[in-house]
């Protein structure tokens, strides 16, 4: 494999995985209160403890994100 697939691997993992953070954020501003009722409904958790796991989610995305697919591929301009 070369740098050049390598650093357009690590390009559009870092695109695609922006987006979905993006759109599940989008999502969860538009059907907050949708979410938390089924939530409660399917597992009987407080809508306080729904937005914790939500946030909790983004953020963990977030750090992955960053660490597995956009660092790595600034190294890769970098070097390349």
């Amino acid at each position: 494999m070369t740098i050049e697939t390598l650093t357009e691997f690590f390009m559009w993992g870092s695109i695609l995985g922006w987006c979905v953070m993006v759109l599940t954020g989008l999502m969860w501003l538009v059907m907050k209160d949708f979410g938390r009722r089924m939530h409660h409904k399917l597992f009987g958790i407080s809508p306080q403890v729904v937005d914790i796991g939500i946030y909790a989610y983004l953020g963990l995305l977030k750090v992955a994100l960053l660490v597995f697919f956009f660092i790595p591929w600034m190294v890769l301009l970098i070097i390349g």
